[in-house]
């Protein structure tokens, strides 16, 4: 949105330059140092680290540390305007590193208090007003929006509160509140940003007032979850009901995930006796609706409300009146059920998956099971499990292709686009099809021939989706198989894009550009993502079998 105009010494102004002039004098006077009380933090004993911590921090960068901090930043990302993003630090990392870590040796940690205060004394700051830069002045104060300074200006601070909240305390400024059966006494507590300080419900509102803060009150919502209300009452949970939308969303594609929990019975603990479905499958307050409205406790708990095991178990009841009549008539069914739910107190109450063998529940497993669903018309039933090694377009693309949902032009003939041929645009020898591009086009057989020498693989396999399938059952372990069905599916994704560019740039790379461009993908996409497995290109081009065993 564009400043139009800004109301300043009483009058209406909307000339571009004397807006600009407006908000730097408005700016430069906030970050302006001032010589009002500061509070100092001089006598605060902070806790320090040992002198052995103290020399790890001012050794120099080793290359694996620069390699980490390089692979957790975003490709699309750059450290300074030079055009060098950080997509391009990882893709030829194998041949800059040796540069790039002698650079780093020239910074060493003894330098630390110097650059510090470089920064201070050069930090220089300008406002930008609709798209447009004012002219740049020095700060006084504070810090720049990404300051390199600012984490460790933040923990200083706020430790600084931590302290002086603690010798508050000590002092008998204020108490804190006690919590839990040992009455344990919380004075405050801190995270990240975040700070809640505890004290007595009279002081809330004048503590609140002295530090310019808001004050509110328990329960309060917490990135959309209730925070100390009781969680056994059914609205406490209204918050996320999205969460059960979802669940009908996964029954409507042919899974029965939302009753596909059922309660096992063990001590009682925690199961709400009237709001739970564990009795028949029903909540007890629905079935025994007269019942319930006599119940005093209407949140009390199975083990409450049940006595005895098998034959003997009984109800346990705190009625408002003694049942008469109909009410009566629903006691004796509900007892003569409960001889079925007896307590069980060598065991807690569990929740059994009923969907799965083993009764636990997995994204995994709901992830096979709608994969089942959605490609049961699928020749074999094709897992497209989600693989955490590549990028989602890569998965995306193969979902398309096993779906037969690929672009290629014998697909567009029968939607009747208008094409001056159905041929493959890279070999012209056959009808395009899904298949045909991706495994029997002569280019895209040459780059997997040359694909299972690299990785020493014998395929017998005959179609695409044999191809796909990506023959897991050569490499025992499961990282093995991950690490060749990403190197599988990425071979079928750089074949795809070297179609594209024929067809729509007349433009394709030989096989041995494609191999290239191929082995460098993967060992992008696969070194970043991998947990604790260092890969080395020069294996990687000769032997990369060995990271699959």
């Amino acid at each position: 949105m564009n400043i139009r105009g800004l109301n300043f010494n009483g009058m209406w102004n909307e000339n571009p330059l004397d807006i600009k002039e407006a908000a730097v004098k408005h700016f430069e006077k906030i970050f302006t140092s001032s010589t009002t009380y500061c509070a100092s933090l001089e006598d605060l004993r902070y806790r320090k680290i040992s002198d052995e911590e103290a020399l790890n921090l001012e050794a120099p960068f080793c290359e694996k540390e620069i390699w980490d901090a390089i692979s957790d930043c975003g490709s699309s990302k750059a450290p300074g305007p030079d055009g060098f993003n950080m997509g391009f630090f990882k893709k030829f990392w194998y041949i800059i590193k040796d540069d790039l870590v002698e650079v780093e040796k020239g910074y060493p940690g003894s330098h630390w208090y110097g650059a510090v205060r470089l920064l201070e004394r050069s930090a220089s700051i300008s406002i930008l007003i609709n798209g447009s830069p004012t002219n740049e002045f020095k700060m006084g104060r504070g810090v720049r929006q990404g300051d390199p300074l600012s984490p460790s200006l933040f923990i200083i601070a706020a430790e600084g509160l931590n302290i002086l909240t603690s010798i508050a305390v000590k002092k008998g400024l204020f108490k804190g509140v006690k919590v839990g059966n040992n009455n344990t006494v919380v004075s405050h507590l801190q995270y990240a940003d975040d700070t809640m300080i505890g004290v007595k419900k009279d002081d809330v509102e004048s503590l609140a007032s002295r530090l310019g803060c808001q004050y509110g009150t328990i329960p309060f919502l917490c990135l959309g979850l209730p925070v100390g209300s009781k969680m056994k009452k059914s609205k406490a949970w209204s918050p996320i009901s999205a969460i059960v939308l979802a669940g009908t969303e996964v029954d409507n594609l042919g899974v029965p995930f939302t009753n596909s929990f059922i309660k096992i019975f063990g001590d009682g603990v925690g199961t709400s006796y009237w709001n739970e479905e564990w009795i028949g499958g029903y909540k007890v307050k629905n079935k025994f609706s007269r019942l319930f409205k006599l119940e005093t406790d209407v949140d009390a708990e199975v083990r409450e409300r049940i006595v005895g095991n098998g034959s003997d178990a009984r109800g346990n009841w705190r009625w408002s009146r003694n049942p008469t009549g109909r009410t009566l008539g629903e006691l004796e069914e509900l007892e003569r059920m409960l001889k079925a739910y007896g307590l069980d107190n060598s065991s807690k109450d569990t929740t059994k998956w009923i969907l799965d063998n083993k009764g636990l529940f997995s994204v995994k497993k709901l992830s096979v099971l709608l994969d089942e669903k959605v490609l049961d018309n699928y020749k074999g039933n094709f897992e497209t499990l989600h693989n955490n090694l590549m990028p989602k377009k890569v998965e995306v693309f193969l979902w398309r292709t096993l779906l037969h949902r690929l672009p290629v032009r014998t697909e567009l003939d029968k939607r009747g686009v208008d094409l001056h041929s159905v041929t493959c645009p890279i070999c012209d020898d056959d009808l395009e099809t899904v298949e045909h591009i991706i495994w029997p086009c002569k280019t895209a057989n040459d780059v997997w021939t040359r694909v299972f020498k690299w990785w020493n693989i014998n395929f017998s396999g005959n179609t695409m989706e044999d191809l796909l399938r990506g023959t897991t059952s050569l490499f025992p372990s499961v990282s093995g198989q991950k690490i060749w069905q990403t190197v599988n599916w990425i071979c079928g994704y750089v074949i795809w894009k070297n179609r594209n560019q024929k067809a729509f740039n007349n433009k394709s790379m030989v096989v041995s550009m494609l191999m290239q461009e191929f082995q460098i993908l993967t060992f992008d996409w696969i070194s970043r993502r991998i947990k604790g497995v260092v890969i080395d290109w020069i294996k990687w081009l000769s032997n990369p079998s060995t990271y699959a065993v």
